[in-house]
């Protein structure tokens, strides 16, 4: 059976005769990630810099292990939404190369990524600023979602017309440490139209959703499942709790998780990495599928390939002793 198939199945509870991983770090993965761009030389990580994306937001990088941080934002102030020169991110010559690319998938599932609509909307206003706004500015927010709503829905479709894509994937981080950044009742005012639209256009288009959050996001999941989401991605469920996640989600909404990349992970205790490994799967995880083991890419956190693939391992022996995605 292809990754394609064992993605699917276990997103749909249709019991996958195994358990999907994403390690791309080690070179084992089921999916297959592309962009509607061509990435250039200089994207991405790599020493102190200042980079302008598509959206007109600056970005400083310091290092060359992190995606460094918004620090110039094109709409400061409401009066210049006006004037904002939108990204044309639909037009077709972005997508030109996405047939070549998607034939080296050799079987994966397909992973198309948009931005997150809640991370592209603080990139553009300042974090701070989109927090008050929020609470000032109601109208003014909904006319930001729903222009970034619009391009993303134009990505989908684009994405949608290349054969042999399957999903899309969107990082959003929703949340702190110990909470997430809106109370749910406004978190459902702004996002519930968003967010339903998208993934009810994902879904017209025959594509699976996938979201990433960081933060204690426990209260929004169900939120998330009434929306339509098909994947949650989560790396920090020390922070969510485990055994809550489970009494309240379990096979209702298909996770995408990791041991957690903050508390467990970097100390590189096989030991208590195979113990979480043990509650993430009997907790999150049923016989027909609903779970995908992920891991954070290591070298950015410290952690180094042996122990990501010793990580790799004790998910793949956990689950065979839990009959999770065995024949």
């Amino acid at each position: 059976m292809t990754s394609e198939a064992v993605v699917r199945r276990a997103v749909r509870f249709e019991n996958p005769p195994r358990l999907p991983c994403v390690f791309p770090g080690i070179g084992q993965s089921d999916y297959f990630g592309v962009a509607h761009a061509r990435r250039r030389p200089e994207d991405g990580f790599g020493g102190r810099r200042t980079l302008v994306d598509d959206w007109g937001c600056v970005w400083e990088q310091w290092d060359g292990a992190s995606m460094g941080e918004p620090k110039g934002h094109p709409i400061e102030s409401w009066d210049c939404l006006t004037d904002y020169a939108w990204p044309d991110l639909a037009a077709p010559e972005r997508y030109l190369h996405l047939p070549d690319v998607v034939q080296g998938a050799e079987g994966r599932f397909v992973m198309a990524s948009v931005d997150g609509i809640f991370r592209r909307a603080r990139f553009l206003r300042g974090f701070v600023n989109l927090m008050q706004d929020f609470y000032l500015e109601p109208a003014n927010v909904r006319r930001l979602l729903e222009a970034i709503l619009e391009i993303t829905l134009q990505i989908v479709d684009r994405y949608a017309d290349v054969e042999g894509i399957h999903g899309i994937s969107m990082p959003e981080d929703w949340g702190t440490q110990t909470q997430p950044f809106l109370r749910t009742p406004m978190f459902r005012e702004f996002f519930a139209p968003i967010y339903t639209r998208l993934f009810d256009a994902v879904h017209e288009r025959g594509l699976i959703m996938r979201m990433h959050s960081d933060g204690r996001i426990t209260d929004y999941i169900e939120s998330f499942i009434e929306f339509g989401l098909d994947v949650i991605q989560l790396e920090q469920p020390l922070a969510l709790g485990i055994e809550e996640i489970g009494r309240r989600y379990r096979g209702r909404i298909c996770f995408e998780a990791s041991v957690d990349i903050q508390k467990t992970l970097p100390r590189m205790d096989l030991t208590a990495i195979r113990k979480e490994i043990c509650e993430l799967l009997a907790h999150w995880a049923t016989p027909e599928g609903g779970f995908i083991a992920v891991c954070y890419h290591g070298p950015d956190i410290g952690v180094p390939d042996r122990v990501i693939r010793d990580t790799l391992r004790a998910f793949r022996d956990v689950s065979e002793s839990l009959h999770i995605g065995t024949p």
